[in-house]
């Protein structure tokens, strides 16, 4: 028993010590911190000198490491403004967070009008049961259950004026589209918000899933669209987000060709032929002309610029012909095709 006792001892002056930090670094003000209020100091420097409102910015915005109720730090990151667009606005008057029923929360705000209380507090992302809140301008980063800051403890009355909110985040994807492949875009998931996805102008995309968090952008032609999400939730909430897409997607030559009574067949990187005469076709956005270069193969073949070409297949035959598409002297790109029997 005795060894058990001096084994906890260390334990017990660490809780001590950090009760007393939140004394003697904070100003000297007590925050009712401490077990017996289900509350933790989590940052032992109290000199952060911002507001729970950015604290709750600072959390979900910055790259900082951030304190849990089971990760004790020493210190914060400091609220810097160049590091935010609207620095000066508050979470909840930000199209990135939007107001949301609690049980889909992770912020929580109320106003105890009764004592001229406005605080925010955020959800620990490792122990959801947790918030963790800054205590003034001033003041420490504790961690609490929802309805135990200090400040439901020094307002007398049960608490009131909830309101909840979740960081949705901003619209994610490259503005860029360089290729003919789906791209996606998303922001943050949750069961408690309505997502609709909407593209103009229409024809140069298409969406996909534009009912989820996660939509699904299929190019269609070169241009520029702006993509907006409109979220909503049914207690009110609303917001909206807009980025700008750019689609440009480098020139490629896509044609068919005629074999052996099959006409307008797909051209293909490798194509299975029949015995007898092939006649290829290739277009290419922008281009004026078109050389063709044979790079393999047994086949002879007599081939001259322009958008058609054709040879004759023999038994076991192959070639590879190399198209080129130019405008004017300017190379726009290039399409190796094989042919075989």
């Amino acid at each position: 028993m005795k060894k058990k006792m001096i084994l906890l001892l260390p334990l017990i002056l660490i809780e001590l010590l950090s009760n007393s930090v939140a004394f003697s670094q904070c100003g000297g003000t007590g925050f009712n911190i401490g077990t017996q209020w289900g509350s933790k100091l989590l940052v032992y420097n109290c000199n952060s000198t911002f507001l729970c409102h950015q604290f709750v910015r600072l959390y979900y915005e910055s790259n900082c490491e951030k304190p849990t109720w089971n990760n004790l730090m020493n210190s914060i990151c400091s609220w810097d403004p160049n590091q935010y667009d609207s620095p000066d606005s508050y979470y909840y008057d930000l199209n990135t967070y939007i107001k949301v029923a609690e049980q889909y929360a992770n912020i929580a705000r109320y106003q105890r009008r009764l004592c001229g209380y406005d605080h925010s507090q955020v959800k620990d992302s490792q122990y959801p049961s947790k918030y963790i809140s800054k205590y003034g301008q001033d003041g420490p980063v504790v961690g609490h259950d929802i309805h135990n800051s200090t400040y439901d403890i020094s307002c007398p009355g049960e608490p009131s004026d909830y309101t909840y909110y979740y960081y949705l985040g901003k619209i994610t994807g490259s503005s860029q589209i360089t290729s003919t492949s789906p791209v996606y875009f998303s922001v943050n998931s949750n069961a408690g918000i309505t997502y609709s996805w909407t593209v103009t102008p229409l024809g140069i995309v298409s969406l996909s899933n534009s009912s989820t968090s996660n939509v699904k952008v299929t190019p269609i032609q070169n241009g520029t669209v702006t993509l907006t999400l409109t979220a909503t939730t049914n207690v009110g909430g609303s917001i909206s987000q807009s980025k700008t897409l750019t689609v440009s997607i480098p020139p490629s030559i896509s044609g068919n060709y005629d074999n052996a009574g099959y006409y307008n067949q797909n051209l293909l990187t490798v194509n299975r032929v029949s015995v007898g005469g092939v006649f290829i076709r290739v277009s290419c956005p922008g281009a004026t002309t078109y050389t063709w270069q044979k790079t393999s193969g047994n086949i002879n073949a007599y081939l001259v610029p322009g958008p058609t070409a054709s040879f004759n297949m023999t038994t076991g035959g192959t070639i590879t012909i190399l198209i080129t598409a130019k405008n004017g002297s300017t190379t726009l790109t290039s399409k190796s095709v094989t042919f075989y029997n």
